[in-house]
């Protein structure tokens, strides 16, 4: 259900929208600026960007292959970008096409 949601609603949803975001097989481009926008307010339970760990990427699950390059140099700034290459390596190990970097 998560899945059909528009931009709009999520932007302004309760940030545990996230975790329902998280089971989609696809997100358009509307939805992946309403993601980020809603994750860089740093109102979710993953606080600001300038935290983030390795932890929080792998609790984001695939959320991450959604980020634009915008958000990906973001979270590129503060090391994580291993742990990004590792969620694209686990998505074409089994075969699934990444949503898009």
């Amino acid at each position: 259900m998560a899945c059909t949601l528009n931009a709009s609603y999520i932007e302004n949803a309760d940030p545990l929208i996230l975790e329902k975001l998280k089971v989609c097989s696809s997100l358009d481009d509307s939805q992946v600026a309403a993601m980020e926008t809603l994750l860089l307010s740093g109102k979710t339970q993953y606080g600001n960007i300038t935290t983030w760990t390795k932890e929080t990427l792998a609790d984001l699950g695939i959320l991450p292959l959604y980020f634009t390059r915008k958000h990906m140099e973001q979270v590129n700034i503060y090391g994580e970008k291993k742990v990004l290459q590792g969620l694209l390596s686990q998505s074409e190990d089994k075969r699934d096409k990444p949503p898009r970097l």
